[in-house]
């Protein structure tokens, strides 16, 4: 039985969701090795309003590790777009770095925190000589623009209007680096 649920990566990167069943949006041009179908990627822009779908018909959303990715006006305008999006008693999970994590590391020298396993590419993804090079890197890396701990992503989610919003369950399949991230899930109330 083919599962008709309508479900949103937003921000999902350049090749394209990682979810079975979500069609990735992202503002890059279309992957030339998409992870998925073709057809499970669109090219728009979320924050800005381009898409194809009106109020209330939308089943879930996931943005994981996008809202870092814009300035904190912006983030608020995608956690009020989801929230008209989505369908009554569905939800939007977000997930982005902890800046608080991110933070008690730095003051408690934590070397292990920030060496122990972050290698791409045989590079070092938070690189530097010193701590403070690598929270830096942590916090500015690959465009980011914003930085939230559990605290801040709460209090944006009610500016945008979500009364039910909890803590990312730390079992959630969306909660993938669970030593330097946090997030929500917002349940969209009924209409």
């Amino acid at each position: 039985m083919e599962d008709k649920r309508l479900r949103l990566d937003v921000g999902c990167g350049g090749r394209g969701t990682i979810w079975d069943g979500f069609i990735g949006i992202d503002i890059w041009p279309p992957p030339k090795e998409p992870r998925r179908p073709a057809e499970q990627y669109m090219q728009l822009d979320f924050v800005k309003g381009e898409l194809p779908w009106g109020p209330g018909t939308v089943d879930e959303i996931v943005a994981l590790h996008v809202i870092e990715h814009m300035l904190r006006d912006d983030g608020l305008i995608l956690m009020k777009r989801a929230r008209e999006l989505l369908k009554p008693g569905c939800y939007m999970t977000v997930a982005c770095p902890d800046l608080k994590k991110l933070c008690v590391a730095y003051i408690h020298e934590n070397d292990r925190f920030w060496d122990h396993r972050y290698k791409r590419n045989n590079r070092e993804v938070w690189p530097g000589d010193t701590l403070a090079d690598k929270l830096n890197w942590a916090i500015h890396q690959e465009g980011h623009r914003w930085a939230y701990d559990l605290d801040s992503l709460r209090c944006l989610a009610v500016q945008a209007g979500w009364g039910n919003v909890q803590p990312i369950p730390f079992n959630s399949p969306y909660h993938t680096r669970k030593d330097h991230e946090t997030g929500i899930v917002c349940m969209r109330g009924a209409a």
